[in-house]
């Protein structure tokens, strides 16, 4: 029997290594459901050796078990679905019980009495089984796939369920499972991880999503976990897919939205001329190949968005274009601008300026390259369409208002077999494939031409999955599953302005044809719109091997299994040979709110120019192994421990070919010969962490009939991988800045005469070290190398209530802890106390380059173990299963996540040396969340309570359905900054870091939020719209001092947010139906606002506190009020 267990496992261990070989992952979870139960005669007296056949009722495909001593039975790795379970032991009438539903990731407990009598004597129970989940600690929440296509969901996307379940927060993005930060979010399907590979990141668009009418159930698992489960924090979703059965059935549905279906933003004062249409195709297909034994799915989806909206953004005005920065009309006093060839060094060291008369700079200075650039005509001219324009101290600002457009076309592709070659052994296939083919945004309406546009740049996208799964019964008692998985995800963007020479249309010499030119402010900000940039080409892979084996001994199901995962990411760097230049030079040195960065383009004063080319291609690789094993232990017919321990490890951070960068603070700079150099190991960067056990602990207590007790505690190891493309690589893409010296306020030349020229040093490792004597613009990655796996507590308790035989109710307290999480902190910052001396303060801050711990370099970011998070929370959920028509889901959530950065990638505060100040709640952090969601199927037509006679009047009035969603929930906080200005030319100056107001004397953090009126005066014009938040409640700190407000003070508007649908059923014959929808999005129109702009500047409040806009457009969480139509064919 073992022999031909290898025997049929042969083909799949192949094929694997062919997966692997290609550089192609599943995780140990499969995402099947579990069926246990104990057996007892009436008498409650144990029966051992009971044959039970387990048959699901749509394919006819059969698993096997047998009662241990103690009466115990456990069938797992089956399919979603819902099956028949027939029970034969000798001296005993054979008992049926059907219409059984299993579900994806749970454990199914069913207990049955058997009657004494002849074997062929057979008691039949159609009835469905217990809600109670009495097997498992584990809690989640379950989304079946008529739910997914039936609820008024906005594109039906699948990730977005996401937002109506309990234990996950959405408004600061997808994934926040349990209090965790997105990254450590796993989004499965059929078991195989479908997030980024070696990235992990969820949404659109990222993760693996293809036809959702392929898809049988949705679910989501946020509390402690079996040890069979890893790479999460406490959150899993599983996908599991839908297989053929023995009749065949197929689908085809169009969604479509229009124009007049959709309402106008809360934003927009008139309806949006420009185009729209969404439709959303889908067809799925499926059958047996040959009944009972093989089977299809083939499915297809096309999402088609042509879409625009109104924008108002910031162009120059016709003053600005001939040079004249005075504001003329406005009542604002401008920002004074200065002559860049005017500076002058005083005798005290201090630099000035000469002012331009009136503010206005004689066309005659205007430099060629800009006259050049402005002769291509790049701007839209001024529309002031709504009276919507504003002034400051920079200029006029949403002095355009226009209608823009994006396009978005993503089509998926689903293919799957499953195969039964006896009772013993089955295997299942599925390929898919998600193809991307949408714009980064919507166009910049800025710009005139579409040349100079990043949006116009096509970004691909291609992921594919293949899952095999092969499962084995040795005995009756012993199963074994081997899982493989596979995911390939490639991304490009390949701008058509590559090699066409744009430096020489601008005017520009000494450059390249490589890449257009890149203009930036003065501090690297977008200098009106964003330019179309370089060439990326991202490919992400993963292959997965995996066997699992399960073997049941009396009371105890052992469970036990080996994965090896290979992921790798081959990413070409993106460069930029022709230079991206930041302008200035028109500020009074060292002045904060003087110049203007428009006026020192005109003059053509580059103050920094850089210059990147890749000499290499980042290629990360790692290798991950994993063991675990779990008993399920069956102490009495009403406990259960589940009790587990995983253990993983995975290889330090490297490249295929060893080139990688690290900063090493103790070695000597090749460049300077300070102390402190950028380095580049041919070996791992940190050590291996093999100390990762992780012990799964779960109790199920079914004290009562209806009752179940749970609780559960596990530590979750978190996958290390990368947070970011391209880390650890610099001077592979070689980077030249010119710059004037630190401290020198002069620019560094001219547009029109262009950077001298550049040369990179190509060194016999293939790295490039930094050109330039300015070392701002040098940055240097710095893995800790004591690096280890971040890990998550999770812990859970709570009760279970069945009432009658649909209704179920759940109260659950839940909480986590992350520690050693991942940040990438600059570890080059000047300490805020380095001196007391406002004149020695001064001339750091002038030339804080120079007083950097490392002062041949810019940032220093070191990726460690630096972050914290703690979460509680409480959960009450009502759950009605589908009967008499009706299934509903409702839950109230109260928590409080906090930590100090809420994701994995970049931190920054006040200060590096002080990081527990950021201490407050997480970015993603909801107080407060109601909702329900539901389905009814209306009583009335053939087969209903009313009108079931038949006849014209039950045709019409009959078969209709209404489904509804309700969503409330408190906003996420804000964190508010400042910028130093006060009224009039007074400024505040500060060392870097961020920059938080104080609370004014006399207020507190309840006095920020006013009271507002949504529909009050002039609403759609920002300068005089009514404000959300005071801005009198906050001060400007002295120079020098940071503030004490605190990160994340209070929450933003929050969401109230209702959809439904109605859906007429039409039967045309037999096995053919019909059907007509109509869904409503936010029927009465409550906006899910935008957070308000949280930057104090006394010196321009136009804009502090308003709310400009709503979130979710009219797909995301809170869309727009819409309609859209569905129309669906099915037999």
């Amino acid at each position: 029997m073992l022999r031909r267990l290898g025997t049929a496992s042969l083909g799949i261990l192949f094929f694997m290594g062919v997966l692997a070989f290609t550089g192609a992952v599943a995780f140990a979870q499969t995402g099947q459901g579990i069926l246990t139960g104990s057996i007892t005669d009436t008498s409650g007296a144990i029966i051992a050796g009971v044959q039970v056949k387990v048959r699901n009722q749509n394919n006819n495909f059969v698993y096997s078990a047998v009662s241990t001593q103690e009466g115990i039975y456990r069938v797992p790795y089956l399919n979603v679905g819902t099956y028949e379970v027939t029970y034969q032991a000798p001296g005993f009438k054979t008992m049926t019980r059907r219409d059984i539903p299993i579900r994806s990731l749970e454990t199914l407990g069913l207990d049955v009495n058997m009657e004494v009598g002849n074997v062929v004597e057979t008691v039949e129970v159609s009835a469905g089984a217990q809600l109670l989940e009495t097997e498992t600690a584990s809690t989640g929440h379950l989304v079946t796939g008529v739910e997914l296509t039936t609820l008024p969901t906005p594109q039906m996307k699948v990730e977005s369920m996401l937002w109506y379940v309990s234990g996950v927060t959405s408004q600061s993005g997808n994934g926040h499972a349990a209090g965790g930060r997105s990254r450590s979010f796993q989004f499965n399907a059929d078991g195989v991880s479908a997030n980024v590979p070696g990235e992990g990141t969820v949404a659109t668009a990222r993760q693996l999503t293809t036809v959702e009418h392929d898809m049988q159930e949705v679910k989501i698992l946020t509390t402690a976990l079996p040890a069979e489960y890893g790479h999460s924090g406490g959150g899993i979703m599983n996908i599991a897919y839908k297989s053929g059965t023995n009749q065949f059935h197929g689908l085809a549905e169009e969604r479509y939205v229009s124009k007049p279906m959709i309402h106008r933003y809360w934003q927009d004062p008139v309806v949006v001329s420009g185009v729209f249409a969404f439709h959303l195709m889908s067809a799925s297909f499926s059958g047996p190949i040959r009944r009972n034994k093989t089977f299809f799915l083939t499915g297809w989806q096309r999402h088609h968005e042509r879409s625009g909206n109104n924008q108002n953004a910031d162009v120059p005005s016709p003053a600005m274009l001939n040079g004249d920065f005075s504001i003329p009309g406005a009542s604002v006093v401008p920002d004074r601008i200065y002559d860049p060839a005017s500076l002058v060094q005083l005798p005290n060291g201090t630099y000035t300026r000469t002012q331009f008369p009136g503010n206005q700079i004689p066309r005659s200075r205007f430099d060629p390259a800009a006259a050049k650039f402005l002769g291509l005509n790049p701007f839209r001219g001024q529309a002031n369409r709504f009276n919507q324009t504003f002034f400051d101290t920079t200029g006029p600002r949403q002095n355009l208002s226009v209608d823009t457009n994006k396009n978005s076309y993503r089509s998926g592709f689903d293919e799957k077999i499953d195969h039964s070659f006896s009772d013993k052994h089955k295997l299942f296939g599925r390929y898919s494939n998600a193809r991307h083919r949408s714009m980064s945004g919507t166009w910049q309406m800025q710009l005139a031409t579409r040349d100079l546009d990043y949006i116009a740049a096509p970004i691909p996208v291609d992921y594919r999955q293949v899952v095999v799964s092969d499962s084995y019964v040795v005995s009756p008692t012993t199963i074994n599953e081997v899982r493989l998985g596979w995911n390939r995800r490639k991304s490009t963007r390949l701008p058509a302005s590559l090699g066409q020479d744009w430096a020489s249309k601008f005017g520009i010499p000494n450059v390249g044809p490589e890449t257009m030119p890149i203009f930036q402010t003065s501090g690297g900000g977008q200098f009106y719109f964003r330019f179309p940039e370089g060439e990326t080409v991202d490919v992400n892979e993963s292959a997965n091997f995996q066997n699992n084996f399960t073997m049941i001994r009396g009371r105890h199901t052992f469970k036990t299994g080996y994965e090896l995962l290979r992921t790798r990411i081959n990413s070409h760097l993106e460069g930029r040979p022709s230079g991206t230049y930041q302008f200035g030079g028109t500020e009074l040195p060292f002045t904060p709110g003087t110049g203007n960065s428009f006026a020192s383009f005109l003059l053509g004063g580059v103050v920094r120019a850089d210059f990147t080319k890749a000499f290499a291609t980042w290629l990360p690789r790692w290798w991950s192994h994993a063991l675990y094993f779990q008993d399920d232990w069956k102490v009495t017919s009403h406990l259960t421990l589940n009790l587990g321990l995983r253990w993983q490890t995975e290889s330090p951070y490297s490249t295929k070919y060893g080139q990688q960068s690290q900063f090493d603070p103790s070695g000597t700079d090749p460049l300077t010969g300070r102390r402190g150099a950028l380095l580049h190991p041919a070996g791992s960067l940190h050590k291996r962490d093999n100390n990762n056990f992780q012990p799964r602990l779960g109790a199920a207590y079914n004290f009562r009939q209806s009752w179940v007790f749970r609780a559960g505690f596990a530590l979750n190891t978190l996958d290390q991988w990368t947070n970011g493309l391209r880390e650890n690589f610099e001077e592979y893409l070689a980077t030249a800045v010119i710059q004037p010296p630190v401290g020198n306020p002069d620019i560094a030349f001219r547009l029109s005469q262009g950077p001298p020229a550049v040369r990179f040093n190509v060194q016999p490792d293939g790295s490039v070290p930094f050109v330039g004597t300015n070392f701002t613009g040098r940055n240097a990655s710095y893995r800790d190398p004591a690096m280890r796996a971040p890990y998550v507590a999770n812990w859970n308790l709570g009760v279970q209530r069945q009432f009658g035989k649909q209704y179920l109710l759940e109260v659950n307290y839940q909480g986590s802890a992350g520690v050693g999480l991942l940040n990438r902190w600059d570890v080059n910052a000047i300490p805020l106390d380095i001196s007391k001396d406002p004149v020695q303060l001064n001339n750091i801050r002038n030339a804080p380059q120079n007083f950097k711990p490392y002062p041949q370099f810019g940032n220093v970011m070191l990726y460690s173990n630096f972050g914290h998070s703690s979460f509680h929370s409480g959960t009450v959920k009502v759950e009605k299963r589908m009967s008499g028509g009706l299934t509903f889901t409702s839950f109230y959530t109260w928590s409080k996540s906090m930590d100090e950065a809420s994701d994995d990638g970049g931190a920054s505060g006040v200060t590096y040396y002080n990081r527990r100040l950021e201490k407050a709640r997480s970015n993603y952090d909801v107080a407060h969340r109601w909702v329900t969601y539901a389905i009814y199927d209306l009583p009335v037509g053939k087969g209903k309570k009313f009108l079931n006679s038949g006849g014209i009047a039950s045709k019409v009035i009959g078969n209709w359905q209404l489904s509804a969603i309700q969503s409330a929930e408190t906003g996420i906080p804000l964190t508010f900054s400042h910028n130093g200005q006060l009224p009039g030319n007074v400024t505040n100056v500060y060392l870097p870091g961020a920059m938080r107001p104080d609370i004014a004397p006399g207020k507190t953090y309840s006095d920020i939020k006013l009271e507002w009126d949504r529909k009050g005066p002039c609403r759609h014009i920002v300068a005089c719209a009514l404000p959300w938040a005071n801005i009198n409640a906050f001060a400007v700190p002295a120079s020098y001092t940071p503030g004490q407000a605190g990160r994340n003070i209070i929450n933003a508007p929050g969401l109230f947010w209702h959809q439904f649908a109605l859906m007429k059923t039409i039967p045309f014959k037999e096995r053919i139906k019909g059907t007509l929808r109509v869904d409503f999005t936010a029927p009465f129109k409550y906006p899910f606002f935008s957070q308000p702009s949280t930057a104090v500047n006394f010196r321009n409040p136009q804009t502090f506190g308003k709310i400009t806009s709503q979130q979710g457009g009219f797909s995301g969480l809170g869309a727009v009020t819409e309609t859209m139509v569905v129309f669906r064919v099915e037999f």
